[in-house]
């Protein structure tokens, strides 16, 4: 082999030398390439977990801040309540005062008026007692005028249509 084709072997094998490191240095940039876009969407997905958390924290600053004029108004508004609710307790302490004299008052008057209406119903019953009892005496009365006309006379037989119950009572109070 002469020294040229030495010298060709050599820098053909040096080619193939460069040519694997060429490979091997196209994979590393290859991986060295994904490594970055990977890299890259992390970082964009950090930037994006970075703007919706600096937003929350807007949103939470902006409900504190509401958080705080709310807590201001409703201590305000409780405030007001007791102050409201002691007022009317008083007003109702008072009102219930005079809800209980005026209710001693009206049971007093009813009390009265009851033992009126019941002295009214005892004079009553006894009123109704005596005029049941001339009643009662009235029937026996007419029973007795009833028994003596019919003891001393026979009854003419009408027909039941043509006497008259009127007529029979009027005779019946004459005889008394």
């Amino acid at each position: 082999m002469t020294n040229l084709e030495k010298q060709l072997q050599v820098k053909t094998k040096k080619v193939e030398e460069l040519n694997i490191e060429v490979s091997t240095l196209a994979r590393d940039y290859s991986s060295q390439s994904q490594n970055l876009a990977e890299a890259e969407r992390n970082v964009n997905v950090q930037k994006e977990q970075n703007r919706l958390l600096s937003l929350r924290a807007q949103s939470f600053e902006y409900k504190a801040k509401k958080y705080d004029e709310m807590a201001t108004q409703v201590g305000d508004i409780i405030i007001n309540a007791q102050q409201g609710a002691s007022e009317i307790l008083g007003r109702a302490s008072e009102e219930a005062k005079e809800i209980r004299s005026n209710a001693v008052v009206v049971t007093k008057q009813a009390t009265q008026e009851l033992s009126a209406l019941k002295t009214d119903i005892v004079a009553i019953r006894l009123s109704m007692s005596e005029l049941v009892t001339n009643f009662n005496k009235r029937l026996d009365t007419i029973d007795g005028a009833i028994d003596s006309v019919v003891a001393h006379e026979k009854p003419k037989e009408l027909p039941i249509k043509e006497q008259a119950p009127t007529e029979f009572f009027r005779n019946a109070a004459k005889a008394e």
